[in-house]
């Protein structure tokens, strides 16, 4: 697999354990918000659903590298302008 180290990438093959938690607590954090905004079954759900659409796209997108920090922050400003403008 082509990769390239950044900080990032480095800090977390570093601080293993450290690493899952933040990424266990966010994925917890999402499926609550999630069942706050739709409701016990609907909200647990469609976190599931949500969640397996991200991480497909990401197992996807990875390995070619595709996708830049600069690119993804300026894609999430633009999905969250969206959001709130439109919806």
């Amino acid at each position: 697999m082509i990769m390239e180290n950044n900080n990032l990438v480095e800090w977390i093959s570093l601080n293993r354990k450290l690493a899952r938690i933040i990424g266990g607590s966010f994925i917890l954090l999402s499926i609550i918000i999630a069942i706050i905004n739709m409701g016990t079954g609907s909200g647990i759900f469609g976190g599931l659903v949500i969640l397996m659409s991200i991480l497909s796209v990401v197992v996807l997108t990875a390995p070619l590298q595709f996708f830049k920090w600069p690119v993804l922050v300026t894609l999430l400003f633009i999905s969250f302008i969206v959001e709130f403008f439109i919806f």
